[in-house]
């Protein structure tokens, strides 16, 4: 999920939200933590953040790594994010 390709243009990924739960970080304990924090789709992670975490700024390494690189939003205004077939990726690729 860290490129896009044809049959997946998107790099949507799951993400752990560092401002949710962060007791569950902590690795001085011996004892290992059996609850999982919760984790946001990388393109929903700004509406989660302004809705859960309001008035906190975003760190600059989440906001770097939920943008969109201009090549995925173009590959993705193809085939409206659906799997493009070989013809569109052969464009698009030409094209880029």
């Amino acid at each position: 999920m860290s490129s896009s390709s044809a049959a997946a243009p998107t790099t949507n990924h799951p993400i752990v939200c560092p401002k949710c739960h962060p007791e569950l970080t902590d690795t001085s304990s011996s004892k290992r933590k059996s609850t999982k924090r919760p984790a946001v789709m990388s393109y929903n992670l700004l509406t989660h953040w302004e809705a859960h975490h309001p008035g906190a700024t975003i760190p600059a390494e989440i906001k770097t790594e939920i943008a969109l690189a201009a090549n995925e939003k173009a590959m993705l205004k193809l085939n409206r994010g659906k799997k493009l077939t070989k013809a569109q990726m052969e464009r698009f690729t030409a094209n880029n």
